[in-house]
């Protein structure tokens, strides 16, 4: 099952693409924003106008989410895994943030 996500997930997108969107927009040592962050701002703002009154569920997947993107960077050195503890704060904060926003929709 492990590396059929595995799989799924090297497959999405190609090297040149996660390449872009890994690019930091601000990264010091409290704060990494880079372009997937604005792909979860903007989803996160989408799903809470759609789903608005699941937002404990919406954090445990995304929280889920972020343990196994964090098991695959352990084990790949694909681009797609280039993932810190500080980016996936990130990533739950922007997300959920833009989940709250939307929700208000």
């Amino acid at each position: 099952m492990i590396n059929y996500l595995y799989n799924i997930f090297i497959n999405i997108m190609p090297h040149q693409t996660v390449n872009y969107l890994n690019y930091n927009l601000i990264n010091n040592s409290l704060i990494l924003i880079n372009k997937w962050s604005i792909i979860h701002f903007f989803t996160g703002i989408f799903l809470g106008i759609l789903f608005p009154f699941y937002i404990k569920s919406y954090l445990i997947i995304n929280i889920l989410y972020e343990f196994v993107e964090h098991y695959f960077s352990n084990q790949s050195n694909h681009p797609f895994f280039a993932e810190t503890f500080k980016d996936s704060i990130w990533d739950l904060i922007l997300i959920m943030s833009g989940f709250i926003i939307g929700s208000y929709f």
